[in-house]
């Protein structure tokens, strides 16, 4: 017998090589679907973990100073207005009057066009604002993904928003529509706007619009929503039917009237 290394080699045909191509283009066809499929629900796990645990930081944030902030004030530091170096957004606005908060104890639709606003905080115009301002307790969050414009400096940090799995910013409801200073939002799905600190501001300004019996009106408390991987809000209410779309939402708060806090 002749030694392994002497045996004559034959060399592959193409019908071999064929047929290999083939049941590598099959698996392929099987895998990539499924590898997509699973990609897509983690980020749907991801996303659901995360809108809830921004609506328990402003519940926290509600609990410790009585109003809800826009979602990328939730990573704030304490604010130390001595210390040149503390990035926080609290100081570094170039235009704090355009940044509202909302007071948890009075109806939202009593609040459209007369929030407070982190200005009146700063001057010290409002004393309960000023108190969130000057001793803010968080931060109540930790995001892993913000957008910002890469320059990470005191004025620019103050534009960092929370993004989604899909690289959006996620949006907060009141019960009478989106919270930003634009109700359609359509305009953050690219990369290009959601870099630009004025788009991202008019998602997460903090300021009530009141789409009340429009489509704008989804919740009756607060919401944190993200619209998914198509970017497109798909959600409606249907009343007595529950909710029918593919967003991602979660609920909380409360929704003060004349005579009773109604809890949720």
């Amino acid at each position: 017998m002749k030694p392994f290394w002497k045996m004559q080699r034959r060399a592959v045909t193409l019908t071999e090589l064929l047929v290999v191509l083939a049941i590598i283009s099959l698996l392929a066809t099987i895998a990539v679907p499924v590898y997509v499929q699973k990609t897509e629900q983690a980020r749907r796990a991801t996303a659901r973990f995360e809108v809830r645990a921004i609506a328990e930081a402003q519940q926290a944030v509600a609990v410790a100073h009585g109003f809800y902030v826009p979602i990328h004030l939730l990573d704030n530091l304490p604010n130390d207005r001595t210390d040149s170096d503390v990035r926080d957004d609290w100081d570094n606005y170039t235009s704090p009057g355009s940044i509202y908060v909302i007071d948890v104890n009075i109806p939202v639709s009593q609040q459209v066009n007369n929030q407070p606003s982190i200005q009146e905080g700063r001057n010290d115009a409002n004393p309960r604002v000023a108190q969130m301002v000057n001793f803010w307790a968080g931060p109540f969050l930790n995001p892993n993904r913000v957008a910002s414009d890469g320059t990470r400096t005191r004025q620019n940090i103050s534009f960092d928003v929370v993004l989604d799995p899909w690289g959006r910013p996620y949006l907060f409801y009141s019960p009478i529509g989106i919270i930003a200073r634009q109700s359609d939002i359509s305009d953050l799905r690219t990369y290009d706007t959601i870099t630009s600190s004025v788009a991202r501001i008019d998602a997460d300004n903090g300021q009530l619009q009141n789409n009340s019996n429009s489509s704008g009106d989804l919740f009756d408390v607060f919401a944190i929503v993200t619209y998914g991987a198509n970017g497109i809000r798909d959600l409606t209410n249907s009343g007595s039917s529950g909710f029918t779309g593919d967003d991602i939402f979660y609920t909380f708060g409360y929704t003060p009237n004349e005579t009773a806090f109604n809890v949720f």
